[in-house]
């Protein structure tokens, strides 16, 4: 076969790679990132394929029967005519998809209620932009197959030279897999990407028209070196329909584990476009290798049958293997980082090992199959075309109900587990199948059947190391440093339609897991979801608000919106349906029980899709979509979203953005800050609660009220909303507007440079996931934000209403609310003012210069009242009481009396637990004490905090209550902190004055 050949299919397999998913990813722009939507769109693409394939093969038989004369007779010069359609219809295929979006809007509107009947009307919209491209792709296989099958003595070798090729344009596919995922979308954009492939499609095609030109008819230089005058004998009818049968069946379970993979390894890998485009490498890779093997052990076999039973039992050996490993591949992730950098190479270097593991075993099989299949079904040299083409039609239609079942009815049916035991049950079915028509020997069924025991005998996954999260390298640090993985308290696992929910029981609360990342929990994530909620709803200051929603996770930020008087409509929209069910069962008491409440529709769908379609107009929309890493969830982040959410906001409408700090590096929080304020003339900043990492946006086109007279009658006005502010850690309307980042004014000075998300350049949907790889990295630039260096946040510009009540009495409550935000400067510039309107601010000034950073050697506080000695190792101080003991707990003080605070910290931390009596807490309050020298400030808080809580011994130690201010605001607990140094300077004001005045 010659290697031009060879050369050309490689090609087209990598122009057909990247345009499919360029073309795939800008439908979903349309249609919506649902479940629905996407296999309705590659359920298009691969009928397409389908009815090319069906009819290339029936054209290229025509073609070489005909006398015409060459090179019209030539199948080869038909190829370059597909490849050359190929690219001309991916140059007007985007531009027809951005007309797309009001049909789609307008289908949405009519259909909506019905999902199956909007997947239809769907189906036909795409497929007349799909078809004339797809089919030509799909013709090329069997016009290259009869290409190279001219003679009867080379139906010998078509085995051989069909897996060639079928490998060499899978080797292509990986290629253009990694190219699009890897390097051309992230670099070039969509558009470009489109354009380059469109160009190298089109030059492929000429260039194969051009040597079918010259070399007109031509056979190849090797089809005479066979040696074979005669066909070979074809196998018996019945037996080539059950080949068909069996290849069609193929593809659907191999399509279904494609399926299952994604989601296995989105759970265990991330769910960024990265892990996606490792699995389909990955598998590309065994489909390619599996078939050129083929090709050269199996392409002559005189019982293809035989080989086909074989292969069949080897891929559902490798099925099972698969469904053994899933849940130790957490295990194995931990194993192979330990010990390294966690680098973003070493971390996806252990995503694609992983990948292969589970992968690769069975796609090797797979890929076998196809040149063996066809083997056993070619009945003759006239018809190779023919049935070539029939034969990979089958296996695409297979495919796509493969994709349609494993995503539809497995997942959310039977489950990733279970499907994986009934993807090897199937498989190896098929191999008895194929080995009793072979009818030599019973050797291959008995295997069959030993594997079926199996798979059905094999345990079942540990849920609580498959959610684990581990791709967040964070958490894998967290579980490498405590010895592995722990077992979690999981109380509700679902395989969804589009991702995997979970819910765990942790001390004081619940946690609502997406494809094992952590979305929502009524613990720290409270203030997030309360003020997301309720700070454009008070901002906007309407009196009957209509709101759109985009994300329900917990159902907390929804719950809160629709109690808020002010608000009668509240539309939510969220893509999986367990999230919903998951909610409703485990948040109730935390959420208000929006699934109850008449102001509140529930909807499923994409949510850019759903407000598009939705064709209505609201006073608040609020976005809250999981991390922008998430493959999809950036598109609600791009300038095109932002655009279109204007569109449906009323002219004094308020858009809200949650937008984290967290596994995000500056250069991809200040791209998601400036889009934002491309569309938004006023553009507000805040961080909710004191604990978080995450910051809302507020949008309009006008400037919004925030007026702090206004604001405290809205609260006043509703004991409801009062309360649920307080979950918010909102005490007063100042502490809302004391949570500010950033001004309208200063938006541009702190996004300056910045790049543009847009639906075209996926910026962030690329960068993401490496910050997400180096989260390690990126923490700082979150205590920089949320520290007092921080250069803007300044509230003068932005504030109305101030004076109310006493002179400088609102000044103070401002100043108050920047402590506790960890504002200093902020704080001291109100106190200031405070005092220049006659309030006495003493006591807030004692906190303020409480809460200043201390330095290393500052004599602070001495730990226990006026020097007292510290208890000697009696016994009754510990509870397990040893000489040891005694040993360290003097060596402990020799070194705290010679200011070695390390040392002597890593001295008493091996002490026993103390018992509960006032030289008992002494020791634990020394132990505090170096431990908040040493700046291992959560170990010194777990030690003070038991200690605050005995009011005797806290009245009788000052320093607890100082030390655990001291400790909390280092922390970034600047709430805690703040009520601490109150409590101190309250009870102790000369001893505050002291510690204060003593310092360096």
């Amino acid at each position: 076969m010659p290697a031009l050949l060879v050369i050309f299919f490689t090609l087209s397999g990598a122009t057909s790679l990247i345009l499919q998913v360029v073309w795939v990813r800008r439908l979903i722009g349309v249609f919506g990132a649902s479940s629905l939507a996407i296999a309705t769109v590659l359920a298009t693409f691969m009928a397409g394929l389908a009815i090319g394939s069906w009819l290339g093969g029936r054209w290229a038989d025509k073609l070489v029967r005909s006398k015409a004369p060459a090179p019209i007779n030539n199948p080869f010069f038909y190829y370059g005519v597909a490849e050359v359609l190929v690219g001309i219809a991916a140059l007007i295929i985007l531009p027809l998809i951005d007309q797309y979006a009001g049909a789609n809007a307008w289908l949405w509107q009519q259909l909506g209620g019905t999902p199956w009947l909007l997947a239809c009307a769907r189906f036909l919209l795409t497929a007349t932009v799909l078809i004339i491209p797809t089919t030509a792709m799909g013709a090329t296989l069997p016009l290259l197959t009869r290409r190279i099958t001219a003679r009867r003595d080379d139906l010998d070798a078509l085995g051989r030279r069909l897996g060639m090729l079928y490998a060499s344009n899978t080797l292509g596919a990986l290629v253009g897999a990694a190219a699009a995922g890897f390097w051309f979308i992230p670099l070039f954009g969509v558009s470009l990407s489109n354009g380059v492939a469109a160009g190298a499609a089109i030059t492929v095609g000429l260039l194969a028209m051009a040597v079918s030109w010259l070399a007109p008819g031509a056979p190849s230089p090797c089809m005479a070196d066979e040696g074979i005058s005669e066909e070979p004998p074809a196998q018996p009818r019945p037996r080539r329909k059950a080949v068909l049968w069996l290849y069609a069946m193929s593809g659907g379970i191999a399509m279904c584990l494609e399926v299952l993979w994604s989601r296995t390894l989105a759970i265990v890998n991330g769910s960024s476009v990265y892990s996606f485009t490792i699995v389909l490498c990955t598998f590309l890779v065994g489909i390619s290798a599996g078939s050129a093997i083929a090709a050269k052990l199996w392409g002559r076999t005189q019982r293809p049958l035989l080989v086909l039973a074989g292969l069949f039992l080897f891929a559902g050996a490798g099925i099972l293997l698969f469904q053994l490993l899933a849940d130790e591949l957490p295990g194995m992730f931990l194993a192979l980082v330990e010990g390294t950098t966690l680098s973003v190479d070493t971390v996806l270097s252990a995503h694609v090992f992983l990948s292969a593991l589970i992968i690769v075993p069975t796609a090797l099989a797979m890929g076998a199959v196809m040149p063996v299949a066809i083997r056993a079904y070619v009945g003759g040299v006239d018809e190779v075309g023919t049935d070539v083409g029939r034969a990979y039609a089958s296996n695409t239609l297979g495919a796509i109900i493969g994709s349609i079942a494993g995503g539809f009815l497995i997942l959310p049916g039977p489950g990733l587990e279970l499907g994986a035991r009934l993807a090897a049950l199937a498989m190896l079915a098929m191999g008895t199948w194929a080995a009793l028509l072979d009818a030599r020997k019973p050797t291959l069924p008995a295997i069959a059947g030993v594997l079926a025991v199996c798979t059905l005998l094999s345990p079942g996954w540990n849920r609580s190391d498959f959610t684990s999260g581990l791709f967040r390298t964070h958490q894998a640090s967290r579980y490498i440093r405590d010895g592995g993985l722990f077992q979690r308290d999981l109380v509700y696992y679902r395989d969804g339609i589009s991702t995997t929910v979970s819910v765990e029981k942790l001390a004081g609360g619940w946690v609502l897991r997406n494809n094992g990342k952590v979305e929502a929990s009524n613990r720290h994530d409270m203030p997030t979801q309360i003020l997301v909620g309720l700070m454009p709803v008070l901002f906007h200051g309407g009196e009957e608000q209509e709101v759109f929603l985009v994300g329900y996770g917990s159902g907390v930020t929804v719950g809160s919106i629709a109690i808020a008087p002010m608000v009668s409509v509240v539309d939510v929209v969220e893509l999986e349906p367990a999230v919903y069910d998951a909610a409703d069962k485990f948040f109730g008491s935390f959420n208000n029980e929006p699934d109850k409440n008449p102001k509140v529709r529930r909807l499923l769908g994409d949510g850019r899709n759903v407000l598009l379609a939705g064709g209505k107009t609201y006073d608040v929309i609020v976005s809250e979509p999981s991390n922008p890493w998430i493959a999809g969830v950036a598109t609600l982040f791009t300038r095109e979203f932002y655009q279109l959410a204007k569109q449906h906001l009323e002219p004094d409408g308020v858009f809200c953005q949650w937008a984290q700090l967290y596994e995000l590096g500056p250069r991809n929080v200040k791209m998601i800050y400036r889009t934002f304020s491309e569309s938004f003339r006023y553009v507000y900043a805040f961080t909710p609660g004191d604990e978080t990492t995450d910051t809302i946006l507020l949008g309009s086109d006008r400037p919004l009220a925030m007026n702090l007279q206004k604001l405290r009658e809205q609260m006043a006005g509703s004991d409801i909303l009062m309360a649920e502010l307080a979950r918010g850690e909102i005490q007063v309307a100042e502490d809302l507007v004391a949570s500010i980042l950033l001004g309208p004014e200063e938006v541009a000075s702190f996004t300056a440079g910045a790049s543009i998300n847009t639906d075209d350049n996926a910026k962030l949907e690329y960068a993401a996931p490496h910050d997400l790889l180096a989260s390690a990295n990126t923490g700082q630039f979150a205590r920089l934000v949320r520290g007092d260096s921080w250069p803007y946040g300044y509230l003068e510009p932005v504030l109305e209403g101030v004076s109310s009540g006493p002179l400088g009495s609102a000044e103070l409550r401002i100043a108050r609310s920047l402590l506790t935000y960890g504002r200093l400067r902020r704080a001291e510039n109100w106190i200031d003012k405070a005092e220049a309107l006659g309030a006495d601010s003493t006591h807030l000034r004692r906190v303020h210069a409480l809460a200043q950073p201390t330095d290393y050697l500052d004599p602070e506080l001495a730990i226990t009242e006026g020097g007292a000695p510290l208890p000697k190792a009696a016994p009754g101080l510990f509870h397990r009481s040893s000489e040891p003991a005694a040993e360290l707990l003097q060596e402990g003080y020799n070194l705290f009396a010679k200011g070695r605070w390390a040392a002597g910290w890593a001295a008493l931390r091996r002490l026993p637990s103390r018992a509960d009596s006032p030289d008992g807490r002494d020791v634990s309050l020394l132990m505090a004490y170096l431990a908040y020298k040493t700046l291992d400030l959560d170990q010194a808080r777990k030690l003070l905090a038991p200690l605050s809580e005995n009011e005797q011994y806290r009245g009788m130690r000052p320093s607890v209550a100082y030390y655990l201010g001291r400790t909390h605001f280092g922390l970034g607990h600047f709430r805690d902190a703040v009520e601490f140094f109150e409590d101190f300077a309250k009870r102790w004001p000369d001893l505050a004055d002291s510690c204060i005045s003593s310092r360096l």
